[in-house]
């Protein structure tokens, strides 16, 4: 047909172009996916891929783009373990709730599988301090956005390299484009990612800067090590949880209420708490580090999830400040100085 088309374009219509176009574009798009359509022998595993045809540009037909992803990859890492005699799964932050469960089921072993919890070297209650709001807003209220920027601006008095996580680009970009010019950045470099430039090109520029304020999202979750000065303070707007609305987040869903298993519990809650593990690893890198982890969301010590997600947070129990409390802490314990608790005793820093 699209041959018949290419032979006699004049005989066609505007819409039936642009049609044609289309048709071609996904052609092209199967084509580059073949060697993915034969991997899934005769679509014997389809329920554990989920295909996804995207177009980009809602005027150029050949934008149109086919991508294949796994809704669950337990098959697949258990076919590629099954190739080693004994294979080593070595981590800082494989446990969910203090068990090795979660990570034994998303790569396919069995729950009797040995495992071994080795003590950290660290010192956590001696290098750590963890500060929640437990009054901020909703993403949802009118409010947020300028939440967030005064937030940001009296935590940066502080005066310490700080990196901030955010769950959406688009947020880190309205925010960004709230503080640029303000008056109280002047003296920061402010690194955002996607409007900087790229995840890797702004975490190389926040490693050599002095005094930077980096606003990032999946990409610095995880994967970037930031010793002693390099970064005293993060700050995390939301729980990591994934956007309920993602294809991918669907299909998983799906699949898991088709076995009759709770995706909120079972899959949603425990990759938010790994999340929440690796953005507090992103503070304590060696033996010497000191820094302040900040929680802008009040379902940390609001909600029971919350409170069960507290326990990936190493030896070290929140303490629920508003957010001048919270500048005026960090300060302290990062200068060194003794803190005044909420029932107005000190204790050292």
């Amino acid at each position: 047909m699209q041959q018949q088309y290419l032979s006699h374009q004049d005989h066609f219509g505007v819409s039936a172009a642009g049609l044609f176009q289309a048709l071609g574009a996904l052609r092209k798009a199967f084509d580059q996916d073949s060697i993915q359509l034969i991997a899934l022998k005769d679509f014997k595993h389809l329920d554990q891929q989920l295909c996804r045809l995207e177009l980009s540009n809602g005027k150029d037909a050949l934008s149109l783009k086919l991508t294949w992803q796994q809704v669950s990859a337990a098959l697949a890492t258990k076919a590629l373990l099954d190739q080693f005699q004994a294979p080593v799964l070595v981590g800082a932050t494989l446990m969910v709730a203090r068990k090795f469960d979660y990570l034994l089921q998303a790569v396919g072993l069995p729950l009797e599988t040995p495992t071994l919890r080795l003590r950290s070297p660290f010192h956590y209650a001696q290098q750590a301090q963890v500060f929640v709001d437990p009054e901020a807003p909703h993403p949802d209220d009118v409010d947020y956005l300028d939440y967030l920027v005064d937030a940001l601006r009296q935590l940066c008095e502080v005066q310490h390299q700080t990196i901030v996580l955010f769950n959406r680009l688009d947020t880190i970009k309205a925010v960004y484009a709230r503080i640029a010019d303000r008056e109280w950045t002047a003296d920061w470099e402010i690194l955002a990612q996607g409007v900087s430039g790229s995840a890797g090109k702004i975490a190389k520029r926040f490693a050599i800067s002095q005094h930077a304020l980096l606003l990032g999202a999946a990409s610095f979750f995880e994967g970037v090590d930031y010793p002693d000065k390099q970064l005293e303070m993060v700050i995390l707007t939301r729980l990591p949880f994934d956007a309920p609305s993602q294809p991918l987040v669907q299909a998983r869903s799906e699949q898991l209420q088709a076995q009759g298993r709770d995706p909120f519990t079972e899959e949603a809650l425990p990759k938010a708490t790994l999340r929440l593990r690796q953005s507090f690893g992103r503070l304590i890198r060696t033996e010497h580090d000191r820094g302040v982890f900040i929680c802008l969301d009040p379902r940390l010590v609001t909600t029971k999830y919350g409170r069960q997600m507290q326990h990936a947070l190493p030896n070290l129990k929140p303490m629920r400040l508003s957010v001048p409390e919270m500048a005026q802490y960090s300060k302290a314990w990062l200068d060194h100085q003794p803190l005044l608790n909420k029932e107005g005793t000190h204790h050292n820093a």
